[in-house]
């Protein structure tokens, strides 16, 4: 996208974790730093430096970027959250200034002619960290308001609109907007990160906890509130999914997925959700509905979660989406451009001695000098504090590989050259195994 965006005001080249970028369903919005605050539009008194907002156009290729808001000191700012109705739509702000908790929130207003950006609090609406759609109505968290109404609420509040407008007044709208507090305040001391659509109700994510709003009828027309398990979460740019599915790193530092149907999955892989999160640099995760794929980034490291596993890249994704079946985003290229890939520990079903004859790897590849090669890692006793590895060797014109080894366990790994312009598939792995250790068996082996 960088190389085809047309603004003199925006740095459109990755410095994490800017550019971002956000897929709405009628609005396409950036948020880039200000290279030059002359040369925004009218309106935006941005300063160099600053983090302003863009409305995205597309013509033939070529993006237009419109600056909207200027959010200020992008060293405030640890996350974003937009709330999305097509042509009006919300963004919210939020970090800390030395341990003090800052707010911008600002909401679009269609149908005027000025003013286009309009910042909240008013009279209808509190500040707020995160808010998602509910089928037309808006569910926020994380408020912060001078107002009577919503003041007690804190950061650990969530508040719901009346259906179809952007109105938080309990009663004063209707009986349907309303209000409370999590579970997990904590003595006020609790804190909404994240609110999500996902099923028949909305997901709120916590420092201290996740809970499930869903609409009720009876005795009034409000949310009720399922208590979720599980250790909540250190930031909103920890959570990403859509109404069917969301991924989120947890406090512990572990991946996890969670449907539609409120059944948590574990899937672990907390060395390195940890060493992410745990590094300077902040970790973003992004969805993609079309492709089912999470981008998990801290500008260092890249990962991509898939519906088969997690594998690494070397484009650190700020954000990706879908436009118009095009998957696009604002990314930084890494130096590590090799196909890798390597089993989990295979015994074969015994626990004694066996050798590995070869190896047949049923693979295509095609890249401009490019060649498959595989590595042999074993362990011969339990006790042995590492795995020993024979070496890269290429792989022959059939992908075969013929160098026996005997030991206990094994790891198999295979890389390719360069993903780079590169054609890669692998179908099968075929492991030809002698069991020449027959020393415990005492019946019959299969």
């Amino acid at each position: 996208m960088p190389d085809t965006i047309i603004s003199s005001c925006g740095t459109w080249d990755v410095t994490w974790p800017y550019p971002q970028v956000f897929f709405g369903k009628y609005y396409t919005l950036a948020f880039a730093i200000v290279a030059a605050a002359d040369d925004c539009s009218a309106g935006v008194p941005a300063a160099n430096g600053n983090l302003v907002m863009y409305e995205l156009v597309n013509d033939a290729n070529t993006w237009t970027a419109t600056a909207m808001h200027d959010f200020g000191s992008p060293s405030y700012i640890d996350q974003l959250d937009v709330m999305d109705f097509g042509q009006f739509y919300t963004v919210s702000a939020f970090g800390y200034n030395a341990g003090t908790a800052v707010h911008t929130t600002v909401r679009r207003n269609p149908g005027v002619a000025a003013p286009l950006i309009t910042a909240l609090e008013s009279t209808k609406a509190p500040r707020f960290i995160s808010g998602c759609n509910l089928n037309g109505q808006a569910v926020i968290g994380g408020i912060y308001s001078t107002n009577a109404t919503w003041s007690d609420l804190g950061l650990c509040g969530v508040a719901w609109s009346a259906i179809g407008y952007f109105d938080f007044r309990p009663y004063d709208a209707n009986n349907v907007a309303g209000y409370r507090r999590m579970p997990w305040e904590n003595g006020g001391k609790g804190i909404v990160y994240k609110v999500k659509h996902l099923g028949k109700g909305v997901i709120v994510f916590g420092d201290g906890g996740q809970a499930f709003l869903y609409p009720a009828s009876a005795p009034a027309v409000t949310f009720g509130m399922q208590h979720l398990p599980g250790a909540g979460i250190r930031s909103g740019n920890h959570v990403a999914g859509d109404a069917n599915t969301i991924c989120y790193i947890d406090r512990n530092y572990d991946l996890w997925m969670i449907g539609a149907d409120l059944k948590a999955q574990k899937l672990g892989y907390r060395e390195y959700m940890k060493a992410m999160v745990t590094h300077a640099n902040r970790t973003i995760i992004s969805y993609v509905p079309a492709k089912k794929r999470f981008y998990i980034s801290n500008g260092i490291t890249g990962y991509v979660l898939t519906e088969h596993g997690l594998y690494t890249t070397d484009q650190m994704a700020t954000s990706v989406g879908d436009y118009k079946g095009t998957l696009c985003g604002f990314w930084a290229d890494g130096a590590d451009v090799e196909i890798r890939l390597k089993t989990d520990r295979l015994d074969f079903g015994s626990q004694g001695l066996k050798t590995l004859e070869g190896l047949e790897f049923g693979a295509g590849y095609v890249a401009t000098g490019g060649k498959l090669s595989a590595n042999i890692e074993h362990m011969y006793t339990y006790n042995t504090a590492s795995f020993t590895a024979l070496g890269w060797m290429d792989l022959n014109p059939l992908g075969q590989l013929s160098t026996p080894v005997t030991a206990r366990e094994f790891r198999l790994a295979l890389k390719g050259t360069t993903y780079k312009s590169a054609t890669f598939n692998l179908d099968s792995i075929m492991a030809k195994v002698k069991f020449c250790d027959k020393r415990a068996i005492r019946g019959l082996m299969r």
